[in-house]
């Protein structure tokens, strides 16, 4: 590495304005690592404050009424219907094994065939963690005045 280095410049590239670049920034934030430490710190706190519990064994017996169809986005809910034991409670709110198919349902793309049982792991850690935040933001005005006052 010593001696002479010789650079030609190609090209330049302006940077565009902060207004062109705001998506691409938040999707690079929220992609980052220190980013995904916080929302699971946040998660856990929920978990605790609203006293969660689930049983994830009730989730996993979707597996059996998942088939094919899934993977091609065509899959029903009503696969399910048999399907209605309590999966998980977050303060007073009770989740059901049909809400969780009904989440599927809602939630299922095409994508490649993979083993059922990581995809339903995967959809069923989404799931919790959304009711979560959704259960937190129904409470913010309980929780606090301003929140309340402002809305």
């Amino acid at each position: 590495m010593y001696g002479w280095h010789i650079i030609k410049r190609l090209s330049k590239k302006e940077i565009g304005s902060f207004e062109e670049l705001k998506n691409e920034i938040k999707t690079k934030v929220g992609k980052d690592s220190r980013s995904q430490k916080s929302k699971d710190s946040m998660l856990s706190k929920i978990r605790k404050e609203y006293g969660f519990s689930d049983n994830p064994k009730l989730a996993e017996e979707l597996t059996a009424v998942l088939d094919t169809t899934f993977f091609e986005g065509k899959w029903k809910a009503t696969a399910a219907k048999s399907l209605d034991k309590n999966l998980c409670k977050i303060g007073i709110k009770q989740y059901t094994q049909t809400d969780f198919a009904n989440f599927l349902e809602s939630h299922q793309t095409k994508r490649t065939k993979i083993d059922i049982r990581i995809v339903v792991t995967d959809m069923y850690k989404q799931f919790v963690d959304e009711n979560l935040l959704a259960y937190e933001e129904s409470n913010l005005g309980k929780k606090y005045a301003k929140y309340r006052d402002w809305e």
